[in-house]
């Protein structure tokens, strides 16, 4: 998956992905994950087999469907309409609580206030203010216009109220420009009615506007109701906001006329604009000033029993009336003009004495997930009212149980594990709860429960280790190699598992396919335990038996894929043999849904994409008509031919998605239609389809005879949006329970439980709804949507002996409706599984919310602001409340009195006293009249100490070497006390600390003086401060740094030749926050040389290192080159002039001598003894001359001459130095002067 694409593209590249040939429903969870945001992970090689193939055209359209799971992804549509959701989506958050004033609004009289998107509301005693400050383009509610709706919801109690909808806003006029102030005066009502806030959320509003903190407002209370009591004479008001609408309702005792409510309506905003009023065709009033108009939907009003009156203001966009959930009826109430600008309202048939009609009852909901992603698709319900769901959980904390067949999560990218659980019959408590599945995909589809309570549950799997038992009918995983040769996937098998009655074993785990996908969809069981499963092969090797009515593979090829193709397969109780096996249907044909009646025959639901689906003469459609429709079929009870087989359908796109058989062998199919001519009978509840000429879909319900020749009726279900039925069951009486999704704010509802769409339908987040159908599907018993502020959808339904309704689907609401006692009272991750049980009998059911109740910390004998539970009445009888109590250090007051109507609601405050120290629990129990009494609510909070303390500075850092740090301690306190706090340091040793002064009152400061801080070894001293009064204590810790710096060189040492420069770089690095200004010199140079620092000094600024740079330049030694001199420079000295002057002495003296004794005897001067003394003298001194020439200018080896060079007298001697490099600080602290040295050393090696 690629997640930077557009919602839009990956839902169009999804739809050539094979899981798209999967049943209807496992497409709805694909395009989820996309809509989503691609919370799974595709591999996009399984994404490039094309949908579109020769003889699957229409299931292409069928497949655009919204599938059941997944919830809130639609179709793909054109980016326009993607925007469109977008805008309601934004604009549907409007008014979700009333502040009260205290101050943040200077208008006089102004009571509280509710905000929205460009609207504000203002009540005061007797009038209201509607301020519409910047509306904006509507988006849905009138595509014709420009201007914004508040789209109505409904509150948890049911109940409608008025919505106050600008619309019709001009195109030509400027958006900035708009404004509108309308004033409504309640006409005669009573100036001194008490007004008041109701249903306290937690939430504060604060306002900060201006430097004046004089002007500053905090701590304004919000509510979720405002109630005017006794504004006329037995009548109250009240304006809430329920499902972030703005909504309010008159509420009439018995006795009172609702004629004496007026309203008149006046532009307070600006002079010269009047209001025109009119009431419409529909019963809306419209308000206009200029090219801005208000709509006041027509009033609904529902009587019930008792003698009291709800005239209730509410939205209707529609023709199908939605009627409030309670007991009763609902007369006629209109507006009516009344004088200038004034309004009643008119209430016909008024009439307390009118019987009770029957409602639905919520016997119990609960959540059921974990973490991840959890869905139930399908559920079952056995003889004692216990409930068994299955589906597939992403979850590794899925609530499992010990001892159960799989207790760990085993895996997979999109689906996870399938899961099954078994709920008891009053929905309190997990019987047992299993994964089942192995290292890949794993979806649990369908389950049902035999006699002796053991269930069976059939899917789709692709693991190959999925837990298969010996013996079963096929053990071994048969799944190949799907897709085309450039881009495979694993293909998948069927499987059928039957659990024991424990959950802790396996009778037996079937795998059921052959080498190409091959999904479960539908399954039942027959009296003797029998399996017949139906869903979608590939595989033209599937397991047939011989005999049966097909055992060729009929799907063909699509494309370079093979089509798919229904099937119905008979396995044995103990799944060892399959009893008969045949594929159904042709090209683009599934399989659905599967029943059985009570001599064997089955009869299977789907999609026949085809059109040679097989059919039988007389049935009631031979004949296809186009894009696809759904089929009915009935087979002989051994599999080998057709009882009956029969289109259903018209021109649109038509999918029979689950089916009944009833006593009389009569067939109910429920499905999905785009068909505006689906066949319909006379007197059906409903015979058009308003949204298919849309493109939407409305859901159906057929009633085939026992041949299949007629319908016995055929009525639509669906208002004028998406509404899509997966869940059928029947009762005794014949009576039509269905369940599914709506997207539809004027879905039909009657005897509703919830009357209007919770998840804000008209933004694309569908609810699940529930409807019971009468016999002859010419009324509903009941029809109620089903949801929180997210997205639900309902896929299965079941009944017990009772005719109570369970249905089981996913919701990714945090507020969908649970009942006290609930398994699980709210949802655990992105999106949950969903049980309800739904009655039709009389009887009290009770709802708590929140189902837990967490105060702050509070301070020990004081006592905290109030939280409140709210509790109504979900029954049709009165809620009798025998007591309410706390346990703990929690007390309570409540509204609720000894009886709460069906219906209706009060709330319970509860305050936390602490009585000590640590965490505190209790419980908030209610004993009433209700299944599962008495009901109990979790109570927690903490103990806090009174006073809290603070510093001025949680950290202080003053210069290593000084003596003292000081620091400024203040108190605060929320309450009053007259006690002083004392103070004291812990974990200070060696340093000291002094207080002054010691104690203070809450409010005060001391000045705290920490010494001794030179015995401190380190650069860090952490200790706390405590503050002691009476048996309170507050603690705060305080941290002192020893500012300092370190000095290093780099490189640490150098080597050069004499004349050559060694530089080095110089870092300081600041300690402790260590910022002033550091000296720098340098010292050990050798001779020759020097040493310098740039720049000689460094201001640190306590966080970043800061660098210089060392240079150290040396100087050369002078040289000379040529011969050898001589004497050779060793030989030089007094010693050798010495004997050189005595040996020129004698030569000179026996020179003499030799001339002298030549010319006594007149013989040549050589001959003379002189002459051959002087002759062997200067022989022998030549000698030596020769050597010593010899010797000074000698070579190892010898050779010729080479001049030499020899060294001069001045230059950097070679040697090895150390030179230091110091930094100094020197400052003072409290009159002490305080150095700082630090020494980097640098090792020099000179040549």
């Amino acid at each position: 998956m690629i997640i930077g694409e557009s919602t839009g593209r990956r839902l169009a590249r999804l739809r050539s992905a094979p899981f798209f040939k999967a049943p209807f429903w496992v497409h709805g969870l694909l395009t989820a994950v996309l809509a989503s945001g691609g919370a799974a992970t595709v591999n996009l090689s399984e994404t490039e087999r094309l949908w579109r193939k020769p003889g699957a055209r229409v299931i292409k359209r069928a497949a655009e469907l919204p599938p059941p799971i997944g919830g809130g992804a639609l179709r793909p549509r054109r980016s326009a309409g993607l925007t469109q959701t977008r805008l309601l989506g934004g604009y549907s958050k409007l008014f979700l609580s009333f502040e009260a004033n205290i101050g943040q609004i200077a208008i006089p009289g102004i009571k509280f206030i509710a905000r929205g998107r460009g609207t504000t509301l203002l009540l005061a005693a007797s009038q209201a203010f509607l301020v519409l400050t910047q509306p904006v383009r509507q988006s849905g509610l009138d595509s014709k216009s420009a201007g914004v709706g508040l789209l109505t919801k409904t509150d948890p109690a049911g109940m409608r109220g008025a919505a106050l909808v600008p619309v019709e806003r001009s195109r030509t006029q400027n958006r900035n420009e708009s404004s509108l102030v309308i004033r409504i005066e309640f006409v005669g009502a009573n100036p001194s009615a008490e007004i008041s806030g109701a249903d306290a959320l937690p939430g504060k509003a604060h306002y900060f506007i201006g430097s004046d903190p004089r002007k500053w407002r905090t701590d304004a209370t919000t509510f979720s109701r405002v109630h005017y009591r006794g504004l006329y004479p037995g009548t109250d008001l009240i304006f809430y906001g329920s499902q972030h609408q703005l909504e309010f309702d008159f509420v009439v005792s018995p006795g009172s006329d609702p004629a004496a409510i007026r309203l008149r309506f006046d532009n307070a905003g600006a002079a010269g604009r009047t209001l025109s009023l009119q009431v419409d065709g529909s019963g809306d009033l419209l308000l206009g000033a200029e090219a801005v108009k208000v709509r006041f939907h027509k009033p609904n009003a529902h009587q019930p029993q008792g003698g009291s009156c709800r005239a209730e203001l509410g939205s209707r966009f529609n023709s199908h009336r939605s009627t409030t959930r309670g007991t009763g009826h609902s007369p006629d109430a209109r507006f009516v003009l009344a004088g200038k600008n004034e309004v009643g309202i008119q209430v016909k048939d008024y009439d307390p004495s009118r019987p009770l009609v029957i409602d639905p009852l919520v016997t119990y909901a609960t959540c059921l997930g974990g973490g991840g992603y959890d869905a139930a698709t399908s559920i079952a319900v056995d003889s004692s009212g216990n409930s068994y769901v299955t589906g597939y959980t992403r979850s590794i904390d899925f609530p499992v149980t010990p001892g159960t067949v799989q207790s760990f999560y085993g895996g997979g990218r999109v689906y996870g594990d399938a899961f099954v659980t078994k709920l008891n019959a009053a929905g309190t408590a997990v019987v047992y709860s299993a994964y089942l599945g192995g290292s890949d995909e794993d979806v649990g589809t369908a389950i049902a429960v035999d006699s002796s309570g053991n269930a069976t549950l059939a899917g789709y799997t692709r693991s190959s280790n999925f837990p298969a038992t010996p013996g079963a009918f096929r053990p071994s995983f048969a799944g190949g190699t799907c897709g085309q040769s450039s881009s495979t996937f694993p293909c998948g098998d069927a499987f059928v598992a039957k659990l024991n009655a424990a959950g802790n074993g396996l009778d037996y785990s079937t795998y059921l396919g052959g080498s190409l996908d091959d999904w479960a969809v539908g399954l039942v069981l027959d009296a003797l335990a029998n399996a017949y499963v139906t869903g979608t092969t590939e595989s033209s090797d599937f397991p047939t038996t011989p005999g049966a009515l097909a055992t060729t593979y009929g799907g063909g090829s699509c494309g370079p894929d093979p089509c798919v193709t229904g099937y119905l397969t008979k396995l044995s109780g103990d799944g060892s043999t399959v009893v008969y096996s045949t594929y159904l249907g042709g090209s683009g044909d599934r399989g659905q849904a599967v029943a059985v009646d009570g001599s064997g025959s089955a009869y299977v639901t789907g999609f026949a994409g085809s059109s040679s689906f097989p059919t039988t003469p007389g049935a009631f459609q031979t004949l296809p008509a186009q894009n696809g429709d759904a089929f009915v079929v009935k087979l002989k009870p051994d599999g080998s031919g057709l009882a009956y087989s029969t289109y259903l359908g018209g021109d649109g796109d038509d999918v029979g998605t689950s089916l009944a058989i009833d006593s009389s062998g009569n067939a109910l199919v429920a499905g999905l239609t785009g068909s505006q001519n689906f066949p319909t009978t006379p007197g059906a509840f409903q015979r058009t389809c308003g949204s298919c000429v849309n493109n939407f879909h409305d859901a159906f319900v057929t009633k085939l005879n026992a041949t299949g020749s007629a319908l016995i009726y055929s009525t639509l279900l669906g208002g004028g949006s998406e509404d899509l039925a997966y869940g059928v069951a029947v009762d005794a009486a014949g009576n039509a329970y269905l369940t599914g999704r709506t997207l539809s704010t004027d879905f039909p509802t009657s005897n509703a439980l919830q009357g209007k769409c919770g998840g804000g339908c008209a933004a694309g987040q569908n609810d699940a709804f529930v409807a019971a159908l009468n016999a002859t599907g010419s009324g509903l018993l009941y029809s109620t949507y089903f949801g929180g502020s997210g997205s639900e959808t309902g896929y299965g339904v079941a009944l017990d002996t009772a005719g109570n309704a369970y249905v089981a689907g996913v919701t990714t609401s945090s507020d969908l409706l649970t009942t006290a006692g609930a398994v699980q009272a709210t949802p655990g991750g992105s999106a949950d599984a969903f049980l309800a049980k739904i009655g039709g009998t009389d009887g009290a059911a009770i709802s708590l919310i929140p189902s837990t109740l967490t105060f702050p910390s509070q301070p020990i004998g004081t006592t905290s602001l109030p939280q409140a539970v709210k509790v109504t009445n979900l029954g049709t009888a009165p809620l009798l409340i025998a007591a309410v109590s706390t346990v703990g250090d929690f007390s309570e007051t409540h509204t609720c009195g000894t009886s709460v109507a069906a219906g209706a609601g009060c709330a319970i405050d509860v305050t936390f006293t602490p009585t000590a120290t640590g965490v505190r629990s209790g419980t908030l129990t209610i004993s009433d009249n209700a299944i599962g009494s008495p009901h109990a609510v979790g109570l927690s909070g903490g103990s806090a100490s009174a006073f809290a303390l603070m510093a001025d500075k949680t950290s202080a850092a003053v210069i290593k070497g000084a003596d003292s740090a000081g620091f400024t301690i203040s108190t605060s306190s929320p309450y009053a006390s007259s006690g002083s706090i004392s103070f004291a340091c812990a974990g200070n040793a060696p340093a000291r600390c002094t207080f002054n002064p010691a104690s203070i009152v809450p409010g005060e400061s001391a000045a705290l003086m920490v010494s001794n801080l030179t015995a401190v070894n380190g650069n860090t001293l952490t200790f706390s401060v405590t503050g002691t009064s009476g048996s309170e204590s507050a603690s705060l810790t305080l941290e002192i740094t020893l500012a300092d710096f370190s000095l290093s060189i780099s490189p640490g040492a150098s080597t050069l030749v004499a004349g050559q420069t060694a530089t080095g770089s110089l870092a300081l690095t600041p300690l402790g926050g260590f910022d002033r200004m550091v000296s720098l010199a340098c010292s050990g140079a050798p001779p020759g040389a020097s040493c310098s620092v740039s720049p000689p000094s460094l201001a640190l600024n306590g966080a970043t290192v800061s660098t210089a740079t060392v240079t150290l330049p040396t100087t050369a030694r002078s040289t000379t080159s040529g011969h050898p001199t001589f004497p050779p420079t060793r030989f030089r000295g007094p010693r050798f002039w010495f004997g050189f002057f005595v040996l020129m002495s004698v030569g000179l003296a026996m020179s003499l001598r030799a001339r002298a004794e030549a010319a006594r005897t007149k013989r040549p001067v050589a001959r003379t003894l002189a002459g051959r003394c002087l002759k062997r003298m200067f022989a022998s001194a030549s000698t030596a001359v020769l050597a010593l020439l010899a010797f000074a200018t000698a070579s190892c080896g010898g050779g010729p001459y080479i001049p030499r060079t020899f060294p001069g007298p001045s230059g950097t001697p070679a040697g090895t130095y150390s030179v230091s490099v110091t930094g100094n600080y020197s400052g003072a602290s409290s009159g002490t002067t305080l150095k700082l040295t630090h020494t980097a050393a640098l090792t020099l090696t000179v040549n």
